[in-house]
């Protein structure tokens, strides 16, 4: 329900929106600059690859987190800090000069994850029930059109204003949703005061951490000594994570309410459909690059390889504006249901027919409209099926669950695409995700029937 102390302000869907997709653009436009990258700060592939990693762990640990700050101690207040250090940080490495301070801009840029439980958590606040769906839909489908857009822009920007200049566009657009959220947003009232759970807190982002920093480097390294010790610490903190959480008076996780059969089937499908996105978004452009001379590929250049991911970005945002309609008809559980049904013919079309420019646009296309379909309204059941008090660290539970899921999918499917050389690779690649899609629908299946309509 909505908060009656405080009637929801013009607009405020709209900069939460802007927000969101400001985090978006500023997680994928990395990507496609990360061989000028290596060229221009003279970095080897490692050093490169951590701009990104060192990003999506940032996100990793600061969302539930913040999420369950937000549900303390109000979510525009932490919002506002969230995107203020966000907008610091994204002026940092517009300016970086050397590749360390771009890293170290990079990480704290990874904080901006917790935009998405907490404008999860001001909409329910805020919002009336015949206006939360469409609300949360729009936010949480901008993560993906924001990560498309930032995939197709980047080449023409770079062209005009140079690798810097790519970043400080970025900044003006965080920047601006900053002082957007700033002017709209109202304040919260005042705080509770409750205990925080820093040792919950600490442990949460240690053995997260050092999960990604595995999942990063075993690809790459192998299973050295090192990555081994890794496993073994993250192993051991989460161990200990859990006994503290459940003894914990606010955990930052609570971890009753995530072994509930609708709230672990939906982290479950998080997990699956960040490794179809991530998985999707690092493959595609690669194919598309490869050289047309070794029988696969199209010869691309990367501005041209942004064309290809427009029109499912199209998908994305269309599908997110239908989200208030589609959540009256056919429901968010159907749609959850042909989401899953959707990525998995899409990605099979991409595994049977990649020969020609127009069999990937539609198999993306489809691929697009599905992983659309669950973004939008998955997010959305989370918010409904959860306590309001729950609704920001159940959702940054969910966010960061599928987080981890697009790290996966990302290592996994540039692994394979190197160890199995040719076209016999991204064949492999489009088939896993295929499967991935595949394992999802039966998830759908169960959380549409542990959920009432």
């Amino acid at each position: 329900m909505p908060d009656a102390a405080a009637r929801p302000p013009r607009g405020l869907v709209a900069v939460l929106a802007v927000a969101a997709f400001g985090y978006g653009l500023m997680q994928s436009l990395v990507t496609p600059l990360l061989p000028v990258l290596r060229e221009e700060w003279d970095i080897d592939a490692s050093q490169a690859a951590w701009l990104v990693s060192g990003f999506l762990v940032a996100a990793c640990v600061a969302t539930p987190i913040a999420g369950r700050l937000g549900d303390m101690f109000g979510r525009a207040r932490v919002l506002r800090i969230v995107l203020l250090c966000f907008s610091v940080a994204s002026i940092g490495a517009a300016f970086a000069p050397a590749y360390p301070h771009l890293l170290a801009a990079r990480v704290v840029q990874g904080i901006g994850g917790a935009v998405f439980p907490l404008a999860f958590g001001l909409a329910r606040q805020r919002l009336s029930t015949a206006r939360l769906s469409g609300a949360i839909g729009i936010i949480s489908s901008m993560i993906a059109v924001g990560s498309g857009v930032g995939q197709v822009a980047v080449g023409p920007i770079h062209d005009v204003v140079g690798t810097q200049g790519v970043f400080a566009v970025g900044a003006v657009v965080v920047g601006a949703a900053t002082v957007a959220v700033w002017a709209v947003v109202p304040g919260d009232a005042a705080a509770r005061r409750l205990p925080i759970d820093v040792g919950g807190a600490v442990l949460l982002a240690l053995w997260t951490t050092l999960v990604l920093v595995v999942i990063s480097e075993v690809p790459r390294a192998g299973w050295g000594v090192g990555e081994i010790a890794a496993a073994l610490v993250a192993a051991t903190a989460f161990a200990v994570w859990v006994a503290v959480e459940r003894r914990a008076v606010v955990p930052i996780v609570n971890l009753q309410l995530m072994t509930t059969r609708p709230v672990m089937y939906a982290n479950l499908l998080a997990l699956l459909f960040g490794f179809i996105l991530f998985g999707g978004m690092i493959t595609l452009p690669t194919f598309v690059q490869a050289p047309a001379e070794g029988g696969y590929g199209f010869s691309a250049t990367i501005q041209e390889s942004g064309l290809y991911l427009l029109p499912q970005t199209a998908m994305f945002l269309v599908i997110s504006l239908l989200a208030s309609r589609m959540h009256q008809w056919p429901g968010e559980r159907v749609c959850l249901v042909a989401g899953a049904v959707l990525a998995t013919i899409g990605q099979s079309l991409l595994l049977l027919l990649h020969a020609e420019p127009w069999q990937v646009i539609v198999g993306s296309m489809v691929s697009g409209a599905g992983v659309g379909l669950v973004y939008t309204h998955l997010a959305v059941l989370v918010v409904r099926i959860v306590p309001e008090n729950e609704s920001g660290s159940a959702s940054g539970t969910n966010t960061n669950i599928r987080n981890i899921g697009g790290s996966i999918g990302a290592q996994v499917t540039a692994g394979v695409a190197l160890a199995v050389t040719g076209a016999a690779g991204y064949t492999a690649v489009f088939g896993i995700l295929a499967l991935v899609g595949l394992a999802a629908v039966p998830v759908t299946l169960l959380l549409a029937r542990a959920v009432r309509p």
